[in-house]
């Protein structure tokens, strides 16, 4: 699908008619090299629960440094960084992750991370379950608000 590979693209900031597979691979080695580090210490294991992983893109992740829309200029050269953020579960919570690399010599370097646990609320906004064959397409309404 065009629209979920242009999505793809945006969270690791490469613009699709430049796909470089290089640059894709080492943005997702580096981002789960972090979150293999992350997914380990005990206190995320207590929170999350066990075998934590990735169950969803933030692509509104604000990215204040784009490879492919700004380099900035500093005493030491220019600088790429990519800034992500994504949703990673657990067996007790959901948490939001945010990360910013910066590429240093020869691979992207974590300078970043914050997890941030997402708390249940209970209050739900859409629960409709209806049989087969129409299912939810005679539907009008689907939310309780």
């Amino acid at each position: 699908n065009r629209s979920s590979d242009q999505k793809m693209f945006n969270f690791f900031d490469i613009k699709e008619e430049k796909v470089c597979v290089k640059e894709f691979g080492e943005k997702v080695k580096a981002l789960m090299n972090l979150w293999d580090k992350v997914r380990e210490e005990e206190a995320i294991i207590h929170s999350l629960g066990q075998d934590p992983y990735f169950c969803g893109l933030d692509l509104n992740c604000e990215r204040p440094v784009s490879k492919n829309e700004e380099i900035r200029e500093s005493g030491a050269g220019n600088e790429k960084k990519w800034k992500m953020a994504c949703f990673v579960k657990g067996l007790n919570a959901v948490g939001r992750l945010e990360s910013e690399f910066q590429w240093v010599e020869t691979k992207w370097v974590p300078l970043s991370v914050r997890l941030e646990l997402l708390e249940k609320t209970g209050n739900v906004l859409v629960d409709v379950s209806a049989p087969p064959p129409n299912g939810l397409t005679q539907f009008t309404r689907l939310s309780r608000l």
